[in-house]
């Protein structure tokens, strides 16, 4: 939300490329890659308290996909980013087409799609039975991934045609942390589900 926020105020007032902003998206970016880093380790000690054995298997399938999801969107960062700029993100100013190009979705727009309806699909099936925890899903992973394709190419035109590439690279860093947080807020609540009676 913070993200999509920034992106509308700098271009409202018409300076989203200057290098002062683009700094600001790296920092950023940069901040919340650190806490996916840190989500992480946290997630792995989360997992090993719950013992629950059905549980436990699966949130270790859950975060087998959430580290799939977090790799695909790490290659299209690193593509966006084309390894020349470093950590000097005032020079990444050129507009995102990666995933929209000449008015039409690219292949890797496509896959990209494909990989959020996948992890949306992945956490509305792995998760429990909280109206919570779905408001956050469909927060995070909006419905238009779910229903039809013209949906889906909308969305990603709205949060990726035309921005510098440092504010869709952020935007993908924080979609990152967005699976992150709904990948832990599922393992507390397995984590709280007590071992079954046997006797």
């Amino acid at each position: 939300m913070v993200i999509a926020i920034l992106i509308a105020v700098f271009i409202t007032i018409g300076i989203y490329s200057e290098r002062e902003v683009l700094s600001t998206f790296g920092t950023i970016n940069q901040k919340l890659e650190e806490t996916n880093t840190r989500s992480v380790a946290n997630k792995d000690s989360l997992i090993h308290q719950i013992q629950n054995n059905s549980f436990k298997v699966k949130a270790m399938f859950l975060r087998d996909l959430v580290q799939e999801f977090h790799g695909d969107l790490e290659d299209h960062k690193e593509k966006l980013l084309n390894g020349d700029i470093g950590e000097d993100y005032s020079k990444a100013n050129k507009e995102t087409i990666l995933f929209v190009k000449d008015d039409s979705i690219t292949q890797d727009g496509a896959s990209f799609i494909t990989s959020m309806k996948q992890m949306r699909l992945d956490f509305v099936t792995n998760a429990p039975e909280d109206s919570l925890l779905l408001n956050k899903i469909n927060e995070f992973f909006p419905l238009e991934l779910a229903n039809s394709q013209e949906k889906r190419e909308s969305w990603l035109r709205y949060h990726f045609e035309g921005f510098p590439v440092i504010a869709s690279v952020t935007k993908l860093t924080s979609i990152q942390n967005d699976a992150q947080v709904i990948e832990s807020q599922i393992l507390t609540h397995f984590l709280s589900q007590k071992i079954p009676n046997t006797q």
